[in-house]
């Protein structure tokens, strides 16, 4: 359901980018002009950003779902802080705006892509359904045989 409400999302980013501008703008003012340039390139990586952040929010959702809060706590820490700032600032000295932006969704790529190395990692250490009704079925008929 996220793929799919973000990647129409991320179409309508890209096949419209000039009425989402102008949602906000007149883009027909001469004296916008420049922002609308500015503004029209960002559109794009903001279509990527919106599958990427997507992405990473619903496996974000699932590790929640484990019990799993502190891990990806660190693992945001090292992928916004660490490859965020970097890149960011590294694209920025080059692509301004765009590079800046771009530098982020480097990043939210890298952190889903550790939630999702570290939910398929949690999951081994999750029994099976079957495997914890066997658990329990043990548990319930030891302890009846204790009356």
């Amino acid at each position: 359901m996220t793929g799919l409400f973000t990647g129409a999302a991320s179409l309508l980013f890209l096949l419209f980018p000039y009425r989402i501008v102008g949602l906000y703008l007149d883009i027909h003012n001469p004296a916008n002009a420049a922002i609308v340039a500015a503004a029209l390139p960002l559109l794009k990586v903001g279509a990527l950003v919106q599958v990427l952040d997507g992405s990473q929010k619903a496996i974000y959702g699932a590790l929640q779902g484990l019990q799993d809060t502190q891990m990806p706590m660190l693992l945001n820490i090292v992928g916004f802080w660490g490859v965020g700032t970097v890149t960011s600032f590294g694209l920025c000295q080059r692509l301004g705006g765009v590079g800046l932006w771009g530098g982020q969704s480097i990043a939210i790529g890298v952190v889903a892509i550790l939630f999702l190395w570290r939910y398929r990692q949690r999951l081994r250490s999750v029994p099976t359904l079957a495997q914890a009704a066997g658990r329990v079925g043990r548990h319930v008929v030891a302890n009846s045989d204790r009356r």
